[in-house]
This record gives structure tokens, C-alpha cells and sequence, in this order.
């Protein structure tokens, strides 16, 4: 037969398949029944062959219980399916490819297995299904094979599952431990790092010589079977792993003694320190970094880098100081636990190391961080900073202190000849203006002298033209500035180039030009004023060319008073020693700088016919030969005679506080320790002549208190304030010689009262009735201005011939004053014994009848392991638990603890036995000073104990009630047998569970209340939206936390963040770490503060709403710190000055002395008005003031526009109302309207030239020179 050519073609296509298929491996080949050899049952390997497993019976009885299956074979194209149970729905054992959705490990209980009757067995049915070869459709697949899974349900668990514990009672998880989590086979543990030498290098044998304590527990009755192969002997559930390396082994075997499973520590090492920090000035705190040393190739942070500014180098009073002391505060790793226990040791040099705290309430000495080396070079401070925890786990840091190079470049004064110039450091500028004449000579701009003053950590100053030499010693020069000074410098050729060279290496360029000042004919002082403190004296024109100034009768002092002295037009004001001869020196008068001392009208013993200087000059800044001087005279107002007291205010208050210092007093001022003395001024027949009388209470006087009748407590009465009429003038009796030696004078001093601001020394006077005493005064003098000055000056003329300062004999006292006996009044015994209100922590009590009630927090209670020794100790772990309660009582009444008549301590409302708002020591307290102990019982109960603690040992008693005793408790010095009215009130408190919630909910700040954001498990946001404008530094939040929680800020060992008291600043992200109760949860926070889009009284379709939001968004205006504009407000000639200056892009300067007489040194405006004043944008008045909150009127407005933005050109047209527009500014008005920023009225063109400016028309006219290009 012949073969045709289509089957030969069609046979050797069959040979290549079948070769094609001869040559697949056979691992893609669909799996054969014998190919899968085991089944995983619940994490155990199964042998299909005996498919038997064993279960625990409890998971009967719970609907979730679920069976894992799964296989670690490749079956190819097999796949491995488990059917329900009585039906034929089929379910594929994931992670193999899916065929269906119905892909799982997981098969319930109760829809999978058939349980028998008895509940004793259960089987599966499963099934391998060959998905390439059964047919025509997926759903008529055959089983390759079929298994049936048998379970036995047993008592005994089988499970081998392990967990972590912690403390119950502090949430720590053992000596060295952070934190331990169970993840799959492995125990990841955070393990303290441990180096112990800062200078060795790390490795886990450096770590594997402390030893840190896990303890673990089998759960559903597994147990530890064995630690590193070795047997835990008794096989316990829970078990304490003394020393849980990384890489331990533990064994845990199930209940039924049938299976183990092996888990392993897995070591992650945290390291002590997150942040170390130092505060260098107040308010003011520099972080260090922290770092490894590359050599030791470890990647752990061995080494902690300080840099410090050299101000720390000068002490408060100016004086240099080469060992500061620095508060010191930081943060650490880790949980609650740690932290708080953590000690941390800085030790400098050979110094004895100093625990510091977290606070940064402690400081450390840095010894000799000022110390040069042979090459004038500050040498690094070395030291070591030792970190403790879970007491043996040490972590040990290199500390570098370093002395920050400074990068100050500024020019702080410059004069070029003897022309004060005008820095511009934002511009780079040096402008002078100098005189067509100087020391009757035509001026050379081509040969000036030029003086600059830098801080003194400049290294070089070098000009492009000039030789420097050496400047003058006289040269007036503030503490930490250099003088430089240039002789020869051109200024006329070409502007002249300086360089400021600062110490960390880089320098700043400044350009020095010259002007000559425009020819006048003559030269006027219009104003002078003089400033001591806060009080200003205003010199009125007595005389063509003189100024008077009275001051109060009774000043004898004007060393130091600030000078300001206005100009007339085309001058300066000068202090020349002698105007008469054209050499002379002479020296700018500087507002705000020069002082009374400079121009010889500062005494220490003011004269009463005053003092005057004839060496003022007015001086034409065209020709120096043209002048003028004036004399200025200091004189004395006219005297007024009068020599009574008719008020005085006083407070009693313990020496604790009173002998601390006047802000401390004044802080602990309340309603039941101020009082008004009365003065009596006749003899009535009760009390004596001129006396002043202190009814005080009995309790406010020194006394013994009941608890301790072999201690005194001192009490003083401190004037807060007193009162005489105009020309008197009150002393107090310093010493009096009549009572202390029998002699005949007194010693006076001026009777002073206590200045809230005060924090270092006490300056209020004592006032006693104790004639013997030197500081607690007795007797008041009040005289009359005249003999009170004449005294003070040493010139009162004496009966017995007395010379001495501030000393009057007796005699002359009571014959030209008025002489006063103090005289203390106790009052009668309060009787009033009830406790009004208690309060533990957040946590507020019921006084019911005479039983105190409520619920503590878990958090306020310990265990009561914590009591030892039968009662009588605590154990110092839990001390730190140990509460002051808040509590309000009857007026003057006292509480305490009474178990005897032996045992008689006082407990003190917040612990603050002085009444100065604060807890006497945080740290250790006394039997003077009692603390709560609050025990939790089993039964729900908590029992109550009174603590000492002397920072080792503590000492405790059960109490079971507390007593109020009233004020006559204080008769008991004098009866024994007086019964004191007092009231018992007896404890019945219960305790919560312990809180695992850490959230902060209502969080409120400016008046807004913020959005709570959960963005993970353990991190929350908080964003609070408030009006555009509002101040976001010094703000005061409140909101509420989880009950027990503790926040803190920036880390969680932080400060403590509290509601209602805590002042931060939320121009940036803040963030907060709340625990919780437990110490188990905690929860990061960022609060992130936003400014809305506009101003809460600016809306969009305002007429003015796009200029003020435009002029804000440029920096040019700014908000009233509320969130509002205030848009319709009368515009301030400070707020204008203000929004010039940030228009042309002035840096504000602080520092700088006010310019003006009425503006503060404190002023917010002051460093813009003094910016525009120096650059000639704008003046004060003829009177020398400045007047800031006076509203600006339109004409002025215009005058400051053209000088600001050097306006030109003339607009043709005039306004209807021309004629109103003052001569002085009809110019300026003119220019402004040719460059369009400011118009006239729509409806009737008028420019209403006296017309105030409102807030949102100026800023339209900066937005103006904006749209015009005018700002650059």
C-alpha cells in the first residue's frame, strides 16, 4: 500500500510529541497518591498512612475551634481538598494554586468534623484531586486518593503554646528586659545594652556578664519542660529564666506529655540614652549628639558630644565663670518601668559623679570648660556619663563638652569720624552722612576715621582701604565687644569693603558709603528727656537754650538714668566737654544708650539745688561750625510736709517661706494670710499712742504644734504693702539703741514691701512686737520729705550731735516724725473641726457624714507585698506610690493621724506645709510631713497607711480614719487637759481594675477643640485648626486622658504635659507619649496645631479681604494674636512702623536700647520703631516722644510711604480737599497718590489728610507697593 504523503507528515509530528513528552521532568508530572507522605495537623507532621490526631475536648464547646491542615509537599497539579462534613462541598488547603475561592488552612470544628455521640472522636474526610486529567469539566473531577483524619478528643491540651509575663505590678518584664513578644517559634526580646566601658568594644560576651531575668508560661496547661537541653526540674507552667541570653532555647511540652515545641530568644539590644541635653540660658536648651566611634567598629552609641555656647562662660552678673553649672536633663530607651528607674551619672574630670534627673533639676559643674591651652585655644571638657538599669545593666557613654565657635559677624557700631552710621546687617550697609565741616575743617570723604564695635569672638576685621591701629581705651564699650578702628579710608573714590571675620571661620561682607549732609544754618535741641527704670522725667524749655527736669523731692540718685535728647532738623545732639574748643572730642548722644554718667548729670547725692551741664550741643550735620549748647538742669519739685501712716498690709507666714525670697511670699499669699493692720493714732484707753496693731490668728503666730510640742514654729508678719500721704516718707527702726544698749538713737532704713518679681532675696520688712531682734522690726518712722532727705543726704542737723548715715537719736524722731510700736494681737482660738472636701491625684473622694469614700485608680494602689515587718516598713520599690491628698479643711483647723496619743503626725494638703503652692520634698519626707500609702486587699478593699521615707528606709502604720483637729488644738502648750475640738473621719475605699487605655480625648487649645486620629495601633494624631493670626508660642491646652495614664512630652520619660498649666509652643508639631494605667499600652501623639485660612473676622467678599490676606501670607501684617485682624481699627504709629519695617525685610533686635522715652524696653514694637527711626523713614515728636499708640493719620502715613519706598514725581492733580493737607506734607501726599498707594475717596475724591488709617486700609497700600514692585 502506498503510503501517501500526509501520513508520513503526520507520523513523524507523533514521534516529536512523543519525545517532547519523553523529556518533561518528572517533578511537573501530576502527583501519584504515594507521593504524599505526611499531612500538617495543627503545626504537628502527620503520616498519611496513621492520619490520628489528638485534640483537646475544650475546643467542643467553642465554635471557633478550627482544625489547621496543611502540606509541605509539592503535589504539582494535585491538589489537596477537605470536604464538608455530610456533604460533598470541597475545600482546597492553601498556599497551593487556587482553583477556587475556597482556598484555607483553617476548617472549623463545627462544619467539618462529624463528632461522635459520645464526643470522644471526630473525623475528616479529605481527598487528592488531580486538576489536568479527570475529564471534561472541573466539576467532575476524581479523587486520586482519599484519607479519612481521626481526632480524639482529650482531656489533656496538647498545645504547646508559650507567652511572656510581666509584673503585675509595675508592667516590667524582668531585670534587663524592655519588653518580650512571642512571634511564632522565636521570643523577641528588647534587651538593655550593657558595655560597662565606654572605650571597649561591644560584643555579646561584654553583654553575657549581666544576666537578664525572663519569665515565661505555658499556657492551656503546657509547661517548661527544659532551657537549653537542660530539665527544668517540676516541669512548672511559669517559670524565671535567670539568665536569657539571645539564642536561649526553651523546651515547653503540652499538657498530655506528647509534644514539645522549641522557641528561641531572640536579642534586640536597646541602647540607654535617646537624647542628653543641657539648659545654657533660661528657656534655652541645646541637645547633644550622640554617636559611635568608628574605630571600635561596633555601631553602638559610645560617645555623647556636647556643644555649648560661650555665654554659659558669664554668670548672670557679667562676671566670667569657667566652671559652669549647667542643669542637665535626657531621656531614655525603653518602657515606663525602666525609665523611671533608670539612674544616670555625669562625672567631669577628676569631679565626684552627680546623679542627675530627667527634669533637669539637677546641675553639674563643668569644671574648667574655660581653660585655654598654650595657643589661647578652649580645650574640650572630657567626662563619662554612666547609665544604670534594672540596677546592674550599665551603659557607659564618653562626654565631650565643647565650647561652640561662634559665627556672629555682626557690626554693632559704627562712626566715621564723629558721625554715629546707621548698620543695616540684613542689607549689608554702612550709611553715614557726614557734616560739611568737621573740627573746622572742610570734611575729606577720601580720609575718614572709621570705629566699628563687633562681639569679641571676631578674628579679624579687614577693610579694603585704611590702615588700622590701635582704638581708643576710651572707646564706650559693653561687656563681650571689641573696638576697631581705621584711619585713612576712602569713602569718596569708591565705597569701601569690610570683612567680619567670625571664630567659626566665615566672614560677612559690609559696604561703607558716605554723604555729605545737606547746607543749613543752624542747629537745635527740641527735647530732652531723661528715663530711670520705668519712670520718665520730661525736660521743659526754661530758657532759649535750656531744659529743666524735676524730679521728686526725695531723689538723691541719678547715676545711670538713660538719656534722650531730639534734634532739630539737619542736627545731632552731642556731649562735648568743651564746646568752646574745635579739638575737642566730642560723642553722639545715643537714645536709650547714653547715660546721665556720660554727660555729667549722674550723682549718688543729689544736691537740693540740683545739678546742671553746660555741655549739650546741638550740631549742624552740614558744618560742625555751626552749633548751639544748652543747659540742662536736674531740679528738685517743691516739697510737701506730711508724717502719718494711714495703711499697711502684712502677711504671716511660716519662716519656711518668709525667710526664702519675696516671690515665694508672694505665691503662698491666700485669703487666711493677708491682712490689714490698723493704725491707731490716739490713745483710745485700750491700746497705746500711734500703735500699729496685727490681729493675727493664733495659728499664724509662733507656736508649738500639737504633734510636736518640742519644736517652735517661727512665724513673721512681711509688709505686702502701706500707704502715707504725698511728703511723707516711712522707715522702719533697723536697730534701736534704747533697747539693745540703752543708747539714743535709732538706725533707720526705708520700710519696704515685698516685690512679687523677686526671687532671690526677701526685701518686704519683718514687723514683730520682739524688741531684741535685728531683722524683725518693731518700731515704723514716718517723716516728712524735707528732714527724710536732709537725713538720707547727711544733712540733718542733730540734737546729740549724730553722724552716722541713716542714724536719728530718739528725741529728733519723735520731734519731727511720727514714731510707731507694732504691736501683735493673737486672736481667739478657732473651734471648727470639718473636713470640707478630699482628693487623691485626679481622683476626688466623698466625705459622707464622717466616713471618707470612693474609688482609687489601680494606679494609686500597691499589692500588699509592699508592707513589711508586719506593718511597720515599706518596701522602697513601692515609695515611690506613696501620695500627698488635696483637701480643704475649717479655717485654720489642722489634720492628722492619730493611732495614739504617741502617734500624732500632720498630713498637709498636697504635702505643701508652707503654703507656697508646692510639695515640700518630692523626694524624702518625714514624720513632720506624712504621705498615703493606699494598699489594695483581694476582697476590693484598700487599707490605708501613713509613710516616712529618708530616701532608704520607710517607715508605715495603718491608719483607719484621720482627724481634724481645730485651732484651739495650739491651747494644749498651756493645758494638757484642754480638750480640742476635733473630728474623726474614717476610710472606706475601694480600688479599680487597672486601666490598659492610653487616649486623650477633648483635647482644646486657642478656644478649638482638636480632631483624634488613629493612624496605627500605637499611633494617634491631634489636629487643631485655629483662626489665621493666632499666636501659636505660650499656649495652654486642656483635655482629658485615661484614667491612670501618665503623659509626657517629647519623650515617654518626658516632662509631665498637664491640662490647663502645661505653656508650650505648637508652631511646630508637638509630641506626646501616653501610657497607660498598666504600663502595657502606650501611644504616640503628634498634636500639629494649623492657622485657618483666614482671619476669624476677615471673610471672603470683604472689600479689603484679598490685600489683608495677601499682606499677611507676605509677612507684612500680622494678626492681634486671637485669630482677628481687627480689619476696621485704627492703625497704631507702631503697628505702622511695624508693617513698614517687615515690608523692606528688617531683622528685629531685641537688645537694642529704645530710642524713645515712651517706648519700653519691652515694647513689641520697639525694634521696628528703632529700624525706621535710624533709616530716616519716619520721626518722633519735637517733644521727643513717639507716642506708639496713637493712631496715624493719612498725611502722616503718606510721609512714611514716600521715605520708606524713596518715593518721586508729583501727581498734577490735587485733591478737593488740598487745602487741608498741612504744608509739611503736601509733597508726600502727592508723591503717593503719583504712584497709585494711596487714592482719595471713591464718591467724593477728597484725601481726608487727618483722618486715621484703618488696619485693612494699610494693608492695601503695602499690597500696593507690592502690585507696583516697590518692595523688593
Amino acid at each position: 500500500m502506498k503510503k501517501s504523503k500526509f501520513l508520513k507528515k503526520s507520523l513523524a509530528m507523533l514521534l516529536a510529541l512523543m519525545l517532547v513528552v519523553a523529556m518533561i521532568p518528572l517533578s511537573a508530572s501530576a502527583a501519584l497518591p504515594d507521593d504524599l507522605k505526611y499531612i500538617n495537623v495543627n503545626g504537628d507532621q502527620v503520616s498519611v498512612s496513621a492520619l490520628e490526631v489528638d485534640m483537646s475536648s475544650s475546643y467542643l464547646d467553642n465554635d471557633n475551634a478550627v482544625v489547621e491542615i496543611d502540606t509541605n509537599d509539592d503535589l504539582g497539579d494535585v491538589e489537596l481538598r477537605v470536604y464538608e462534613k455530610g456533604g460533598s462541598v470541597e475545600y482546597k488547603v492553601a498556599p497551593q494554586t487556587p482553583a477556587t475561592n475556597n482556598d484555607t488552612n483553617n476548617f472549623p470544628i463545627k462544619d467539618f468534623v462529624d463528632v461522635s455521640a459520645d464526643e470522644k472522636t471526630g473525623t475528616m474526610k479529605l481527598a487528592l484531586i488531580d486538576t489536568k486529567n479527570t475529564g471534561t469539566g472541573a466539576d467532575d473531577k476524581e479523587p486520586l486518593a482519599e484519607y479519612t483524619l481521626t481526632i480524639n478528643f482529650v482531656d489533656s491540651n496538647i498545645t504547646t503554646n508559650l507567652d511572656v509575663v510581666a509584673d503585675t505590678n509595675d508592667g516590667s518584664f524582668g531585670a534587663g528586659i524592655y519588653d518580650a513578644e512571642v512571634k511564632g517559634d522565636e521570643i523577641v526580646v528588647k534587651m538593655a545594652r550593657h558595655n560597662n566601658d565606654a572605650g571597649t568594644k561591644w560584643d555579646e560576651k561584654v553583654q553575657a556578664t549581666v544576666a537578664p531575668v525572663l519569665t515565661v508560661k505555658g499556657l492551656d496547661g503546657a509547661t517548661i519542660y527544659a532551657v537549653n537541653g537542660t530539665a527544668v526540674p517540676g516541669n512548672p507552667v511559669q517559670y524565671k529564666i535567670p539568665d536569657a541570653d539571645n539564642g536561649t532555647v526553651i523546651t515547653v511540652r503540652s499538657q498530655d506529655s506528647k509534644h514539645d515545641s522549641d522557641y528561641t530568644v531572640v536579642a534586640e539590644y536597646v541602647d540607654a540614652l535617646s537624647s542628653f541635653s543641657a539648659e545654657v540660658a533660661e528657656d534655652t536648651v541645646v541637645d547633644a549628639t550622640i554617636t559611635n566611634e568608628v574605630e571600635k567598629n561596633d555601631n553602638v552609641p559610645d560617645t555623647i558630644t556636647l556643644t555649648v555656647p560661650k555665654s554659659v562662660l558669664v554668670d548672670e552678673n557679667g562676671d566670667p565663670d569657667v566652671s559652669p553649672e549647667l542643669p542637665i536633663s535626657y531621656a531614655v530607651n525603653g518602657n515606663v518601668n525602666a525609665r523611671d528607674n533608670a539612674k544616670v551619672e555625669v562625672k567631669i574630670g577628676n569631679n565626684a559623679p552627680v546623679t542627675v534627673k530627667n527634669d533637669g533639676s539637677v546641675s553639674v559643674e563643668m569644671t574648667n570648660l574655660g581653660q585655654k591651652d598654650s595657643n589661647g585655644q578652649y580645650v574640650d571638657l572630657k567626662g563619662t556619663v554612666t547609665v544604670t538599669r534594672f540596677g546592674s545593666f550599665v551603659q557607659k557613654y564618653n562626654l565631650v563638652v565643647k565650647l561652640e565657635d561662634s559665627a556672629n559677624t555682626t557690626i554693632e557700631y559704627a562712626r566715621v569720624d564723629a558721625t554715629v552710621a546707621t548698620v543695616d546687617g540684613e542689607a549689608g550697609t554702612i550709611t553715614a552722612v557726614l557734616p560739611q565741616n568737621f573740627n573746622g575743617n572742610e570734611t575729606n570723604r577720601k580720609s575718614v576715621e572709621l570705629v566699628l564695635y563687633t562681639e569679641n569672638t571676631v578674628t579679624d576685621v579687614v577693610l579694603s582701604s585704611g590702615t588700622e591701629t590701635t582704638p581708643s581705651t576710651s572707646e564706650n564699650l559693653e561687656p563681650g565687644q571689641k573696638a576697631w578702628k581705621f584711619t585713612g579710608v576712602d569713602t569718596l573714590t569708591t565705597n569701601a569693603t569690610i570683612s567680619v571675620y567670625a571664630e567659626d571661620g566665615h566672614f560677612e561682607q559690609y559696604t561703607l558709603s558716605t554723604s555729605m549732609a545737606e547746607a543749613t544754618n543752624s542747629a537745635s535741641m527740641t527735647a530732652f528727656w531723661l528715663k530711670n527704670g520705668s519712670t520718665t522725667y520730661e525736660g521743659v524749655k526754661t530758657g532759649n537754650k535750656e531744659f529743666t527736669i524735676t524730679v521728686p523731692y526725695m531723689t538723691t540718685n541719678t547715676e545711670g538714668w538713660k538719656v534722650y535728647a531730639t534734634a532739630g532738623t539737619n542736627a545731632k545732639v552731642v556731649w562735648d566737654a568743651n564746646p568752646m574748643d574745635p579739638n575737642d572730642t566730642q560723642k553722639d548722644i545715643i537714645n536709650g544708650v547714653t547715660t546721665t554718667n556720660d554727660i555729667k548729670l549722674g550723682t549718688a547725692k543729689l544736691k537740693l539745688d540740683g545739678i546742671d551741664t553746660k555741655n549739650i550741643v546741638a550740631v549742624n550735620t552740614a558744618d560742625d561750625d555751626i552749633y548751639n549748647v544748652y543747659t540742662v538742669k536736674i531740679v528738685l519739685a517743691e516739697k510737701k510736709s506730711a508724717k502719718v501712716l494711714t495703711g499697711l498690709d502684712f502677711t504671716a507666714q511660716s519662716s519656711s517661706t518668709a525667710e526664702k525670697s519675696d516671690k515665694d511670699i508672694y505665691r503662698a499669699l491666700n485669703d487666711e494670710n493677708q491682712f490689714h493692720a490698723y493704725v491707731d493714732q490716739l490713745n483710745d484707753g485700750t491700746v497705746q499712742l500711734n500703735t500699729i496693731n496685727l490681729y493675727v490668728p493664733a495659728s499664724l503666730t509662733t507656736h508649738k504644734e500639737d504633734y510636736n510640742n518640742a519644736v517652735e514654729e517661727t512665724y513673721y508678719n512681711v509688709v505686702t504693702g502701706y500707704e502715707v500721704p504725698q511728703g511723707a516718707v516711712a522707715y522702719v527702726v533697723v536697730s534701736d539703741a534704747a533697747n539693745v544698749g540703752g543708747g539714743n538713737d535709732y538706725q533707720l532704713a526705708r520700710l519696704t514691701s515685698i516685690d512679687q518679681y523677686e526671687d532671690e532675696k526677701v526685701t518686704g520688712d519683718y514687723i514683730s512686737n520682739d524688741t531684741n531682734h535685728s531683722t524683725l522690726h518693731n518700731k515704723i518712722v514716718v517723716l516728712p520729705e524735707e528732714t527724710a532727705r536732709k537725713l538720707e543726704t547727711g544733712m540733718l542737723e542733730q540734737s546729740n550731735s549724730v553722724t552716722s548715715p541713716m542714724y536719728m537719736s530718739i528725741a529728733d524722731a519723735v520731734k519731727y516724725g511720727t514714731v510707731y510700736t507694732v504691736n501683735i494681737i493673737s486672736n481667739d482660738y478657732e473651734t471648727d473641726s470639718d473636713l470640707e472636701t478630699i482628693s487623691v491625684g485626679d481622683a476626688p473622694l466623698n466625705v459622707e457624714g464622717h466616713k471618707i469614700t470612693g474609688e482609687l485608680p489601680w494606679s494609686y494602689t500597691v499589692p500588699t507585698e509592699a508592707i513589711t515587718n508586719n506593718g511597720t516598713s515599706v518596701d522602697p520599690d513601692y515609695i515611690k506610690y506613696a501620695m500627698n491628698a488635696e483637701f480643704v479643711l475649717s479655717k485654720y483647723a489642722a489634720l492628722r493621724t492619730m493611732l495614739n496619743n504617741n502617734d500624732n503626725y500632720p498630713l498637709y494638703s498636697n504635702g505643701d506645709s508652707n503654703d507656697d503652692g508646692s510639695t515640700d520634698n518630692a523626694t524624702t519626707w518625714d514624720g513632720n510631713n506624712m504621705k498615703f500609702l493606699f494598699v489594695r486587699n483581694q476582697d476590693g478593699t484598700v487599707s490605708v497607711y501613713r509613710t516616712t521615707w529618708n530616701g532608704t528606709t520607710a517607715g508605715a502604720a495603718l491608719i483607719k480614719s484621720v482627724f481634724v483637729r481645730a485651732e484651739d488644738r495650739l491651747a494644749l502648750k498651756d493645758n494638757s487637759t484642754y480638750k480640742v475640738s476635733q473630728t474623726e473621719y474614717t476610710f472606706d475605699l475601694t480600688w479599680k481594675a487597672p486601666s490598659n487605655e492610653a487616649e486623650i480625648s477633648n483635647f482644646t487649645v486657642a478656644g478649638r477643640t482638636g480632631t483624634v486620629t488613629n493612624t496605627s495601633e500605637t499611633e494617634r494624631t491631634i489636629t487643631v485648626q485655629v483662626p489665621y493670626g493666632t499666636d501659636l508660642k505660650g499656649m495652654i491646652a486642656t483635655f482629658e486622658h485615661s484614667l491612670g495614664s501618665t503623659v509626657k512630652i517629647g519623650s515617654p520619660s518626658g516632662l509631665d504635659f498637664i491640662s490647663g498649666t502645661t505653656s508650650l509652643n505648637y508652631t511646630s508639631d508637638v509630641i506626646v507619649y501616653v501610657t497607660s494605667e498598666d504600663g502595657k499600652v502606650q501611644n504616640r501623639y503628634t498634636i500639629t496645631v494649623e492657622e485657618g485660612l483666614s482671619f476669624s473676622d476677615v471673610k471672603p467678599g470683604d472689600w479689603f479681604y484679598d490685600n489683608v490676606m495677601d499682606a499677611a501670607e507676605n509677612g507684612y501684617v500680622s494678626g492681634m494674636g486671637d485669630g482677628t485682624f481687627q480689619p476696621k481699627k485704627a492703625t497704631t504709629r507702631a503697628q505702622f512702623a511695624s508693617m513698614i519695617a517687615n515690608a523692606l525685610g528688617y531683622e528685629s533686635d531685641p537688645d537694642a536700647a529704645s530710642m524713645f522715652p515712651d517706648v519700653a524696653e519691652d515694647y513689641w514694637g520697639k525694634s521696628a520703631i528703632n529700624f525706621c527711626v535710624k533709616n530716616d523713614i519716619l520721626k518722633g515728636y519735637d517733644d521727643g516722644t513717639f507716642q506708639p499708640e496713637k493712631p496715624i493719620t493719612r498725611q502722616e502715613a503718606a510721609s512714611i510711604l514716600k521715605n520708606a519706598f524713596n518715593l518721586t514725581g508729583n501727581s498734577g492733580e490735587k485733591f478737593p480737599d488740598d487745602s487741608a493737607i498741612a504744608g509739611w506734607a503736601k509733597e508726600n501726599v502727592y508723591a503717593v497718590k503719583h504712584s497709585g498707594l494711596m487714592k482719595g475717596d471713591a464718591d467724593t475724591g477728597n484725601f481726608r489728610p487727618t483722618s486715621t488709617i484703618i488696619r485693612a486700609e494699610a494693608a492695601s497700600i503695602l499690597m500696593n507697593a507690592n502690585r507696583a514692585g516697590l518692595i523688593k
